[in-house]
C-alpha cells in the first residue's frame, strides 16, 4: 500500500516508488499474491485490508507494506488513507 497524493497535505515523493520496489521484490522471492493498493480511500483501504486478512487466513506468510503516513493515538496505530480530515479523531476501524 502507498500514499502519496493527500487531499488536505501536501504530497509524498518517495511511497510508490517504495511499494512498487517491494512489491516487485516479494514476487521475485515467490510470493504467491502481490496486491498493489495506490492512494485508497478510507473505505477503499479498510475493504482492501478486509479482503487481505480473509486471503491470509490459511497462508504460511503474510504481508502488509505500507508506505505513506501514519499516526499513533493512544497506543492505537492509524495508516493515514488519501482522505482523511486528520483533525477529526474518529478514522473508523477495520
Amino acid at each position: 500500500m502507498a500514499t502519496l497524493f493527500y487531499q488536505k497535505v501536501p504530497a509524498l515523493s518517495n511511497p510508490k516508488h517504495d511499494a512498487n520496489a517491494v512489491a516487485r521484490t516479494l514476487r521475485a522471492i515467490g510470493f504467491d499474491e502481490v496486491t498493489l493498493e495506490i492512494d485508497d480511500s478510507h473505505e477503499k483501504m479498510v475493504t482492501a485490508l478486509r479482503k487481505f486478512g480473509d486471503e491470509a487466513e490459511n497462508a504460511d506468510w503474510a504481508l502488509v507494506y505500507y508506505a505513506g503516513h501514519g499516526i499513533e493515538m493512544g497506543g492505537q496505530n492509524y495508516l493515514i488513507p488519501v482522505d482523511a480530515e486528520l483533525g477529526n479523531r474518529s478514522f473508523g476501524s477495520i
